[in-house]
C-alpha cells in the first residue's frame, strides 16, 4: 500500500512539473466528458428515467388504427367500455381526457390543467398519494356532498400554501366546489414525460366540465387516453390480439362509426412520450449524443498524442531506467498512473462541466416548460454514466503509451518515420492515424452544425401563410362561466367590440383555433353522407368570426367571405383551404360542393377557397381544413387574435384589464404574440443546432491543436532532412511546401472521409428532421472543408515557421 502511495505520490509531483502537458490533456478530457454528461442528463430524463408508477413496464397504452386516416389515435368511450368489459388481459383499464379548467382563489381566477379520470386510475397506475387516499376517492359510484378532487404536489405548493391539513378543504373550479380528496408525491406529474397534470377529477362531471360533452356518447369521437395493466402472465403480444380481435367485433356490430378500425397497444414508457414523435426524439437523441461522442473521441486522441509527445521525450530517462535494471512492467505501472491521474482530474472537471452543460440545455427549454413538468436531474444513473464515461475514457488514453512502454518502443518513438520515395500510405503511423480520425470526426461534427444551422434559416424564412408580425392571441373559455348556446356568441361578440375599441388595436378576430400551434378540433368530413360506411376523411374544423381572414391576412383565393348574415338562419357555409379543394375535388371549381361533418344533420355549402398556411408547426404538410362561421357553429371557447399598431407587448396590461373588466370571473389572459409562438415551436431544431455549433466548434478546435501536434513532431523529426535540403539550396518555398504536402495526407483523407460519412448519417437519421436541406445540397460538405483546411494551414504555419527560419547549419546541429 505504501508503495501505492509513493507511486501516486511521484505522479502528482510529475503531472505538476509537466502543467504543459497535464492542462490540456485534462481539458480535453473534461470538454468530451462533460459533453457526453450533458447530453445524457437529457436522454435520461425523456427516455430512460422509470415513470413513478407501480411495475411501469406493465403498463400500456391503447390506440385506434384506422388506414383512411394513418397515425396513433384515442379512443371512443363507447368502444372504451366495450374493450374494458370483454377483455381478459388487463387487470385494470381506465380511461381519461384531459381538460383545461378554472380555479378560484381569494377573487384570483387561474387556468390549471386538469384529467378527468375513470374510477380505477389510480389502482391502475399504483401510485400513493403524499397526503390523502385516491385510491377510493375518485370512485365515479360514490355519492357525496362535494365532489373529490385529487391536486399535484406543484398545485398543493402553488395554490394551497403546501398546507399539511388540506384534506378535505373546499376548493372551486369552474364555479363547483370540491374537495381535497388526496395531494399526489412530488414524482408524479401525470403519465407523460414532458407535461403535467394539476388536479385529477371523476370522469362522472364531464357534462358540467367537458367542452364537448355530448360527443362522449360517440362511438366515432375519438377523444379519450385509454390504458391499462397487463395481468401477470401476459405478454404485449396476447393482449395485443386480444383487443384486435374485439375491435374486430365491434366493427362488425357498429359498421356505421367503426369501419376499418383496430386497435394497438404501446407500452407506457414509450407511448408516454407520445408514440409519433418518439421517432423523432429518438433520432435527435442519437445525433446529439453521436455529436457528442466525436468530441470525446477526438479529446481522447488529442491527450493520447500528448501523452505519447511526453513519453517520446522521456525516452532517454526511460533508456537508462531498463538500463539499470528497471522492468517493462514498472515502466508500464508507473505510465499507467501518471495517465490515470490525469485522466481522474479530466473526469471530475468534465463532471463539472457537465452540471454546467445541464444548465445552459435547461436555458433552451420552451418557454412554457418549468421544473415542475420536466427534471433535467444528475440522478444515480447520471452519475454512473459519467464514471463509466471517465473510466472508459481513461483506460483508451492510456492505452496508448502504455502500449508504446510495453512494445519496447520507447527508445524507438522519435525514428524517423519519413523516408524520401515512401508513399503517405506507406508511412502512415498510429499517431498519424488518429490525426485522420479527428478531421473525419470534426468534418461530421461541423457538416452536421451547418445543416442544422441552415435548417433553422430555412424554418425560419417559412412563409406561415399569415402575416406574423403586430398579431397575438389569448384564450377564453366561457363554458367555464356557465355561459353557453346563443349567449356564448353574445359572449364572444361583445368580448370582441370591447377590445376592438382599445387604443391601438387596428383589429380583432374570433377562432376556436389560435392562429397557430395546438391544433383543437378535427372531424371527419363526409363527401357522400349516403355513403353506408360513413368513410371519411379526418379534416381540422376552425370557427371563425367576421373579420378573421382579413385581420390574420390569409387570402380567400377565390369565392367570398363570410358575411354577417351567415347566421344560424342560413345555410350551413364553409371555407375550406387549397389542399381540401384539390383532394376532395380534383380537377373541379370546390365553389359550391357540399359536404357534411360527421354527427351533423345538414350540409355545408363551400363558398370560398384559403390560402394554405401553417396551422400547428412550420414545416408541416398541409391537411384538409375547414372554416365554419362562428355564428353557425359557436365553440364552448375560442382565441381572440388582435392585431396591433405596435408589438403586442406594448397592449398586454391594457388587454389584460380589458378582459377582467368585462367579465371578472375570466382568468387572466395569457398573450401570446404569434411571432414568439412560432420561435418557441423552434426550440428542439434550435437546440439541436446550438448543441451542434458547439460540438463542431470544439470538434475544429481538438482538431487544430492534433493536426498542430503531429506537424510539429514531424518537422522536430525531420529537421535535420529539411537542414539538408535548405543546406543544397531549397529555398522556402519549397520547404514550405514539402511540409504541407507531408501534413495535407493526412488532412485530406480525413476531409474525404469524413465527407462520405457525413452523407451516410444525413440520409439515414437527418430525414423530416431538417427544413428545406437537401441531401444533394453540396454547400455544407465544401464550405467545412474549407474551413477545415484553414484550420490546418494555421496549425500548420507555426512549427513550418519554425524550421525555416532556422539556418542550415543550426538544424543540422539539433539532431
Amino acid at each position: 500500500m505504501t508503495h501505492i502511495l509513493e507511486t501516486i505520490a511521484e505522479a502528482s509531483r510529475r503531472m505538476w512539473r509537466n502543467r504543459a502537458v497535464t492542462i490540456p490533456v485534462a481539458l480535453s478530457l473534461a470538454l468530451g466528458i462533460g459533453a457526453n454528461t450533458a447530453i445524457f442528463t437529457l436522454v435520461d430524463a425523456l427516455f430512460l428515467a422509470p415513470l413513478p408508477l407501480h411495475r411501469p413496464d406493465r403498463l400500456v397504452s391503447v390506440f385506434t388504427s384506422d388506414p383512411r386516416n394513418p397515425g396513433y389515435h384515442m379512443v371512443s368511450f363507447p368502444n372504451y367500455g366495450d374493450i374494458r368489459k370483454q377483455a381478459q388481459s388487463f387487470e385494470h383499464l381506465a380511461a381519461t381526457v384531459g381538460v383545461r379548467v378554472n380555479f378560484a382563489s381569494n377573487g384570483e381566477v387561474a387556468e390549471v390543467a386538469s384529467e378527468l379520470v375513470t374510477d380505477n386510475y389510480f389502482p391502475m397506475l399504483g401510485v400513493q398519494p403524499a397526503l390523502g387516499q385516491a385510491r377510493s376517492k375518485l370512485r365515479e359510484e360514490e355519492s357525496v356532498d362535494l365532489p373529490p378532487v385529487v391536486v399535484s404536489h406543484a398545485f398543493w405548493r402553488k395554490h394551497l400554501a403546501a398546507d399539511p391539513e388540506a384534506i378535505g378543504k373546499t376548493v372551486t373550479i369552474n364555479r363547483i366546489p370540491f374537495s381535497v380528496a388526496a395531494v399526489m408525491p412530488s414524482s408524479f406529474k401525470g403519465i407523460e414525460r414532458i407535461g403535467w397534470t394539476d388536479v385529477w377529477l371523476p370522469l362522472k362531471l364531464y357534462r358540467t366540465l367537458l367542452e364537448r360533452p355530448d360527443w362522449v356518447s360517440g362511438r366515432r369521437a375519438l377523444m379519450f387516453y385509454s390504458l391499462g395493466r397487463l395481468k401477470d402472465g401476459i405478454t404485449l403480444e396476447a393482449a395485443t390480439a386480444e383487443v384486435k380481435c374485439i375491435g374486430g367485433q365491434l366493427e362488425a356490430k357498429y359498421p356505421e362509426t367503426n369501419a376499418g378500425r383496430t386497435y394497438q397497444l404501446v407500452p407506457l414508457e414509450e407511448s408516454s412520450l407520445g408514440p409519433e414523435r418518439r421517432d423523432k426524439a429518438l433520432r435527435a437523441a442519437a445525433i446529439l449524443m453521436g455529436a457528442a461522442a466525436m468530441v470525446l473521441i477526438i479529446a481522447i486522441a488529442n491527450a493520447g498524442n500528448v501523452l505519447l509527445s511526453r513519453l517520446t521525450a522521456r525516452r532517454r530517462e526511460m533508456a537508462v531506467r531498463i538500463a539499470l535494471g528497471a522492468t517493462r512492467r514498472t515502466l508500464v505501472k508507473q505510465v499507467f498512473v501518471e495517465t490515470s491521474l490525469l485522466v481522474t482530474l479530466g473526469g471530475a472537471l468534465g463532471l463539472l462541466a457537465g452540471i454546467a452543460g445541464r444548465q445552459w440545455l435547461w436555458q433552451m427549454r420552451p418557454s412554457d416548460l418549468n421544473s415542475d413538468h420536466l427534471s433535467l436531474a444528475i440522478s444515480g444513473r447520471v452519475l454512473l454514466f459519467a464514471v463509466l464515461l471517465s473510466v472508459v475514457t481513461g483506460c483508451l488514453a492510456s492505452l496508448i503509451p502504455a502500449l508504446k512502454a510495453l512494445r519496447g518502443e520507447i527508445t524507438s518513438e522519435l525514428r524517423e518515420r519519413f523516408q524520401p520515395g515512401n508513399r503517405w500510405w506507406q508511412r502512415l503511423q498510429f499517431r498519424e492515424g488518429l490525426v485522420v480520425a479527428q478531421v473525419t470526426l470534426s468534418m461530421v461534427a461541423l457538416v452536421g452544425a451547418d445543416i442544422f444551422l441552415k435548417s433553422l434559416s430555412n424554418a425560419r424564412s417559412i412563409d406561415p401563410g399569415f402575416d406574423t408580425h403586430n398579431i397575438a392571441s389569448f384564450e377564453v373559455n366561457p363554458r367555464r362561466l356557465g355561459i353557453s348556446g346563443e349567449d356564448r356568441v353574445k359572449f364572444y361578440l361583445g368580448l370582441q367590440q370591447k377590445l376592438a375599441k382599445l387604443d391601438g388595436v387596428a383589429s380583432v378576430t374570433i377562432s376556436a383555433n389560435p392562429l397557430f400551434g395546438e391544433d383543437r378540433m378535427r372531424r371527419t368530413v363526409l363527401t357522400d353522407p349516403n355513403d353506408p360506411k360513413r368513410g371519411g376523411t379526418i379534416a381540422r374544423i376552425n370557427a371563425v368570426s367576421s373579420r378573421y381572414f382579413a385581420t390574420a391576412d390569409v387570402l380567400v383565393l377565390r369565392g367570398r367571405d363570410f358575411l354577417p348574415s351567415d347566421d344560424l338562419r342560413a345555410p350551413m357555409a364553409a371555407i375550406v383551404n387549397e389542399t381540401m379543394a384539390r383532394s376532395f375535388w380534383p380537377g373541379q371549381e370546390a365553389i359550391g360542393k357540399r359536404f357534411r361533418l360527421f354527427g351533423d344533420v345538414e350540409d355545408h355549402t363551400v363558398v370560398g377557397v384559403a390560402r394554405d398556411s401553417v396551422y400547428s408547426y412550420l414545416g408541416e404538410k398541409p391537411g384538409p381544413c375547414v372554416y365554419v362561421p362562428l355564428l353557425q357553429n359557436s365553440p364552448p371557447f375560442a382565441s381572440l387574435i388582435v392585431r396591433t399598431d405596435k408589438h403586442p407587448s406594448h397592449y398586454t396590461a391594457a388587454l389584460a384589464a380589458a378582459v377582467r373588466a368585462f367579465h371578472p370571473e375570466l382568468p387572466k389572459p395569457e398573450v401570446t404574440p404569434v411571432l414568439d409562438a412560432i420561435e418557441d415551436s423552434l426550440w428542439a431544431p434550435r437546440m439541436a443546432a446550438t448543441l451542434l455549433s458547439v460540438f463542431g466548434v470544439l470538434a475544429l478546435i481538438l482538431a487544430s491543436v492534433g493536426v498542430y501536434a503531429i506537424t510539429a513532431q514531424m518537422v522536430t523529426q525531420r529537421s535535420a532532412e529539411l537542414g539538408v535540403h535548405m543546406a543544397m539550396g531549397a529555398c522556402p518555398v519549397d520547404v514550405a511546401g514539402l511540409i504541407l504536402r507531408q501534413c495535407f495526407t493526412l488532412i485530406l483523407p480525413g476531409l474525404a472521409i469524413g465527407s462520405v460519412v457525413s452523407f451516410a448519417i444525413g440520409h439515414f437519421l437527418l430525414r423530416d428532421l431538417v427544413y428545406g436541406v437537401s441531401q444533394t445540397d453540396l454547400e455544407p460538405y465544401i464550405v467545412t472543408s474549407l474551413l477545415l483546411s484553414l484550420v490546418a494551414l494555421t496549425a500548420i504555419y507555426l512549427p513550418a515557421r519554425r524550421v525555416i527560419r532556422l539556418e542550415p547549419a543550426m538544424a543540422l546541429r539539433q539532431q
